[in-house]
């Protein structure tokens, strides 16, 4: 030929073709909602119908959570039974200074599990400046 040896060598192992392995099929399983911890609160806070309410639930029980940071946005959703009564809260999500990425399937999914009848959604200003924007009454 030009010069050059033929090269009859065999394929290693890795390039050979391969039939592809079949998956385990994933069993369906079973799953339980447990609670985290309790949050024990006065009796004039066991209704929640008003702003006010809601924002002295915050004021003692999420600013009062581990995770959460006050440099940062934070979205809570509060769950309440049919005469407003506090059923509990879900920390749905941690953002940035000032973003907060949430999917509506967050918002929703513990509620529905609970079987709460309404929801209030929180969150937090860390810069201080409540704005009127559009954005915080969707």
């Amino acid at each position: 030929m030009d010069g050059r040896k033929e090269n009859n060598v065999d394929q290693p192992e890795l390039f050979k073709f391969q039939p592809r392995k079949t998956r385990k099929r994933k069993e369906p399983q079973e799953y339980k909602v447990v609670a985290l911890r309790e949050c024990p609160v006065p009796e004039k806070m066991h209704v929640c119908e008003t702003p006010e309410q809601a924002a002295e639930y915050w004021r003692t029980h999420v600013t009062t959570t581990p995770h959460y940071d006050p440099e940062r946005e934070c979205f809570v959703v509060l769950m309440l039974n049919t005469r407003r009564r506090i059923k509990g809260h879900h920390f749905v999500s941690i953002g940035t200074m000032d973003t907060l990425l949430i999917h509506p399937r967050e918002i929703f999914r513990t509620a529905c599990i609970v079987a709460a009848s309404a929801i209030v959604l929180l969150h937090n200003h860390p810069s201080g400046v409540m704005p009127h924007s559009v954005l915080c009454r969707i």
